[in-house]
């Protein structure tokens, strides 16, 4: 199956579409997306996607979870990255922001 362009076309989208969804993304769910493609065959190119982008053993990795396929830091960078997180300051809302939650809030 792998090796046209059309697959590497497909693993590229596969791989993005992986990195920007907050949610596992099945293969279902990317054969739709794709273009009504068989989920089967979605699922071995996402699975050639997985391989090939967790070979590389950087900082990110596609794991199985949930059914679906997403996108997760690995484990052994916990740390630093809970220090980063700890540094950056607490996000701010503005003016406006306060005053939409205040009326949500007496709405209640």
């Amino acid at each position: 199956m792998s090796g046209s362009k059309n697959d590497r076309d497909l693993k590229a989208a596969i791989e993005a579409l992986i990195f920007v969804s907050e949610e596992p993304m099945t293969a279902k769910q990317l054969a739709e997306i794709l273009g009504d493609l068989d989920p089967k065959d979605v699922e071995a190119l996402a699975n050639e996607v997985m391989a090939e982008f967790n070979a590389r053993e950087g900082g990110v990795e596609i794991r199985r979870i949930a059914g679906g396929y997403r996108m997760s830091t690995r484990p052994q960078y916990h740390e630093v990255l809970r220090r980063y997180l700890r540094t950056r300051p607490a996000a701010r809302l503005s003016l406006a922001s306060l005053e939409t939650l205040a009326v949500i809030a007496y709405k209640q």
